[in-house]
């Protein structure tokens, strides 16, 4: 559309912000979730990208064209490309507008699609970007917390355990959690409203992808300072190991399909003066690694006196 009306402006700054996208290694990200291939980033990975996305934009302008000499799809073309008028602008700021710009095209391509075969992979596309679009909001949410914009507050223990603990029952309907709490009702600890997301997304990766029942445990202690939780499988197994290396920030995370539940679980706990590890706890039936999330008790400060002076 630039090119057709001859905008120079606005090619530029589209060329500007592709640049800025792809120097930002987010497209390596993307790609390494969708395909599950380790994609260097690298000078000639992001031409490959590059490459691609001129394909599919040639590809988008090619369905327009074949459209326009078709006389009886000239209106619906034609309204169409107004309605992609509005997304040009949207190819002016950063990536998240440029996925959702995208999404909103290949929207209105497929409701103009007769073909089962290229609606169905039209469809595939646009899951995928939908997929794409919560892996920039944990991100961004990431980005938020180490920034130091999340603000921690006194918050009931107890109530947003259950809040997770309902949230995975919810989520994954033959999951059976049992849950042991050793701290007092009445506990208050410095958290984030962003803690039971994070405690659901714990237990959700602990379960892993079976379809079988699955049985989780969550045991609660307390002792002076701190309140503890830890989460782990009965039967000590887990689909793919849970090393202590995943507990990293989302800058230091390989893989962001396996990982960015981890970084943003200790981004939260983190910013608000906890910790979070992965360490083995010995039962009866063996060995099982488990998640150790510590919380920062608030102590009540009133002053009790019981004699005389």
């Amino acid at each position: 559309i630039a090119v057709r009306k001859n905008d120079t402006v606005l090619l530029k700054e589209i060329d500007a912000a592709l640049a800025e996208v792809f120097s930002s290694g987010e497209y390596d990200r993307l790609f390494q979730r969708w395909f599950g291939q380790d994609i260097a980033a690298s000078a000639a990975t992001g031409e490959v990208l590059r490459g691609i996305l001129f394909v599919l934009l040639g590809a988008v302008g090619l369905v327009l064209v074949v459209g326009a000499w078709n006389w009886s799809l000239h209106k619906r073309v034609q309204s169409v490309t107004e309605r992609l008028a509005f997304v040009v602008d949207l190819f002016r700021h950063d990536f998240r507008n440029i996925s959702q710009s995208v999404l909103y095209s290949l929207e209105l391509i497929e409701h103009e699609t007769k073909s089962p075969r290229q609606r169905e992979r039209l469809t595939t596309a646009i899951a995928e970007l939908y997929r794409a679009q919560m892996l920039i909001d944990d991100l961004t949410k990431i980005d938020m917390i180490t920034s130091g914009k999340l603000a921690c507050e006194a918050h009931d223990m107890s109530a947003m355990i259950e809040q997770a603990v309902d949230m995975l029952t919810a989520t994954i309907p033959n999951v059976t959690v049992d849950l042991k709490t050793g701290h007092r009702p009445d506990v208050i600890v410095e958290a984030s409203d962003q803690l039971p997301d994070v405690l659901f997304r714990l237990m959700r990766f602990m379960v892993g992808s079976r379809n079988s029942s699955t049985h989780l445990r969550v045991l609660t202690k307390e002792d002076r300072w701190t309140v503890h939780i830890y989460i782990g499988r009965e039967d000590g197994e887990r689909s793919g190991v849970v090393e202590r290396s995943m507990l990293l920030r989302y800058h230091g995370v390989i893989a962001p399909g396996i990982g960015l539940d981890l970084s943003l679980a200790h981004a939260v706990i983190t910013s608000c003066h906890g910790w979070i590890e992965v360490e083995e706890s010995r039962g009866e039936e063996g060995v099982h690694r488990v998640f150790h999330v510590a919380l920062r008790k608030i102590l009540h400060t009133t002053c009790r006196c019981g004699h005389s002076s």
